[in-house]
């Protein structure tokens, strides 16, 4: 089934300003991003947003010129719709986060497709991600139903947007980055070309040097500056004429890396060359910069090794993007971390009973599947008890709830201390409780039943006597339902009963086999 159906009108789209939608589709192209497969990173954030919102669906978009496509998604099969029916479209010229708790009542939306359609869109809460300050898309979460946010929940929404944002600005980086190091690999090329023509020619070899996309120098065997070119001149701050027959170590490594550098500059030499590589160096005004920087040697047009030529580029801000990116991810993996402690809490809480503390009759079902399945399969031993608190209405009644729930978390202290960490020890409904022991038979289950019964009847909790009547049943050869065990452990309780309550009374059917 589609997503959306057609015959919304038109005329409720947002006009936008063509100098902002120029500029914004530019930095779309910029990023070479739109129709491409699917990255973790993206993919982990989108992710991160459903779970930490509690929204059935996730998506990170990039609006288009006629369309909003989904590089990440999180609860929906297709991968883009039509601008005119999107919600990000408004969401993406805010400057913070834009949240519709109810679209079917919100008069910019309630006639939008997505409300009206099947796709049935109530919630929505998205949070524009940028490149460059340039808004491209949003993150947001959408729900069916009509719903809110939490200070915390948005506040994350909104982190994880910016996350996104870092993302796309290191991509940014990235890909100028490789037109760069493009750049320098091809002007390194040239200069290797240049050296091995027999006409040599000081003037094309100015001419060339002069036109690299890089910062490019020539320096003599001390290393001392002889050309310097204008991309040079931008980069360190010096001009040409500051800078010539001044050490270039000297001049712009910082003292405590010179001896060092001193030391690669004529290893370089001896070498005929070095590899890129990266390292510090100092602006005139005394900023910090990181290089990538290479070197090759420089011949006279006699074959004389008489210096070196030098390129570099800048690669300070793509470093620190890469620590900015470095760091989100440490943010996503602890909220992440945070998430599954969370997860496993919750499943604590829904597999347990809140006013006695042990196990639930969900968490029994799941228990008693799995234990029936394995003592079958493995001939193994398995006995059910079933317990009651004799005459429980009559405490209710006369000393108030109050007292009637402390009786039955001191009957289930009772329960919890008398079993093995393997059993399982649950309250079944009421004033009733359940015993699931595995590798345990007849005889054990009755001995363990009886500890408990007198365990109770010797409480002095209130002023009145506190009993049980138990139930045992344990599992036959021939017995091939789960349920049925526990319906044999549910017939003993009340024959228990029926024959004056506090007793145990063990179902007789013959365990054979499974003594």
């Amino acid at each position: 089934m589609p997503i959306i159906e057609l015959g919304y009108h038109r005329c409720n789209m947002l006009q936008f300003d063509p100098e902002t939608e120029r500029i914004r589709l530019d930095m779309l192209s910029r990023l070479s991003i739109l129709d491409t497969p699917v990255e973790q990173v993206y993919q982990d954030a989108t992710l991160l947003a459903s779970r930490v919102c509690g929204t059935p669906i996730a998506l990170f978009t990039l609006i288009d010129q006629d369309r909003q496509w989904f590089k990440a998604k999180v609860g929906v099969d297709v991968n883009e719709t039509p601008r005119e029916y999107s919600f990000c479209s408004h969401a993406i010229n805010k400057e913070g986060p834009t949240v519709i708790e109810d679209a079917s009542l919100d008069e910019a939306f309630a006639e939008n497709p997505l409300v009206t359609g099947d796709f049935h869109l109530r919630f929505y809460a998205g949070v524009p991600v940028h490149a460059s300050n340039v808004p491209v898309g949003t993150l947001c979460v959408i729900d069916r139903e009509a719903r809110s946010l939490s200070k915390e929940q948005l506040e994350s929404l909104e982190a994880l947007a910016r996350q996104l944002s870092s993302v796309l600005e290191l991509r940014l980086l990235s890909r100028a980055t490789v037109y760069r190091e493009a750049a320098l690999s091809d002007a390194l090329v040239r200069a290797e070309e240049l050296r091995s023509l027999s006409d040599y020619s000081a003037r094309r070899f100015e001419s060339l040097f002069e036109g690299m996309p890089v910062a490019g120098m020539t320096l003599d065997l001390q290393g001392n500056v002889m050309e310097w070119n204008e991309m040079s001149e931008k980069l360190f701050g010096y001009s040409a004429t500051e800078i010539f027959g001044r050490n270039f170590v000297d001049t712009v490594v910082p003292s405590i890396i010179r001896d060092q550098a001193h030391r690669w500059f004529k290893e370089a030499l001896h070498a005929g060359g070095s590899e890129t590589e990266e390292g510090q160096a100092l602006r005139n005004d005394g900023t910090s910069i990181l290089l990538l920087a290479r070197t090759l040697p420089l011949y006279a047009p006699t074959g004389e090794l008489v210096g070196m030529i030098c390129a570099a580029v800048d690669i300070t801000e793509r470093k620190r993007t890469e620590d900015l990116l470095f760091e989100s991810n440490q943010l996503v993996e602890s909220q992440r971390d945070a998430l599954a402690v969370a997860n496993a809490q919750l499943e604590v809480i829904a597999s347990t009973d809140g006013l006695t503390g042990l196990r639930n009759r969900r968490s029994f079902e799941e228990y008693l599947d799995v234990a029936f399945a394995g003592a079958k399969r493995y001939g193994d031993p398995l006995s059910v008890l079933l317990l009651d608190v004799d005459k429980f209405k009559s405490i209710n009644d006369g000393l108030g709830h109050a007292i009637g729930d402390e009786v039955l978390r001191n009957v289930a202290e009772v329960i919890r201390s008398s079993v093995r960490e393997c059993d399982f020890a649950g309250r079944f409904g009421g004033e009733e409780f359940i015993l699931v022991l595995q590798k345990t038979g007849y005889a054990g289950a009755v001995v363990l039943a009886e500890r408990i019964r007198a365990a109770v009847e010797a409480s002095k909790w209130i002023d009145q006597s506190v009993t049980v009547s138990i139930g045992v049943a344990a599992l036959t050869a021939d017995l091939t339902d789960k349920e049925e065990l526990v319906r044999r452990a549910d017939q003993a309780m009340y024959k228990a009963k029926r024959l004056g309550r506090n007793r145990v009374v063990a179902n007789q059917q013959t365990p054979t086999g499974f003594a």
